[in-house]
């Protein structure tokens, strides 16, 4: 009985394990070769959040359209163990943005980078 439980015991957990390592690859964003560049975008909110942290802001394409944008970075931890940190932009802060598009969802991305004010480019994991 003690080899039918552990035997259990063990499928479970690899069960588990595979589910939790499959959270979601990265096949919303398939075109990885294109980069949009969002300069001059005015920061809204930096959520440093897990499972994502979430970075809003606004931006003036050339016709004069402004629209809200919603950029998914990695989680706080991870972010935290790169260097970045919840304090990296402000609320106002005018930065260009690097990104990938959402393959179904307007205006959602996947950060790349952020060029600060200071012009410091910050890679995002």
């Amino acid at each position: 009985m003690s080899k039918i439980k552990a035997s259990a015991c063990f499928l479970v957990t690899i069960f588990f394990s595979v589910i939790t390592f499959s959270h979601h690859g990265g096949s919303m964003y398939p075109d990885r070769e294109t980069e949009l560049i969002f300069d001059n975008a005015i920061i809204d909110e930096l959520l440093f959040v897990n499972p994502h942290a979430r970075l809003l802001f606004s931006w003036t394409d050339s016709d004069g359209n402004t629209a809200v944008w919603d950029g998914e970075l990695s989680g706080s931890n991870e972010l935290v163990r790169s260097g970045v940190y919840s304090d990296l932009v402000e609320p106002g802060d005018r930065v260009t943005i690097k990104a990938w598009a959402h393959s179904s969802i307007p205006r959602n991305l996947r950060l790349v980078s952020i060029i600060l004010p200071n012009g410091q480019e910050v890679p995002l994991p």
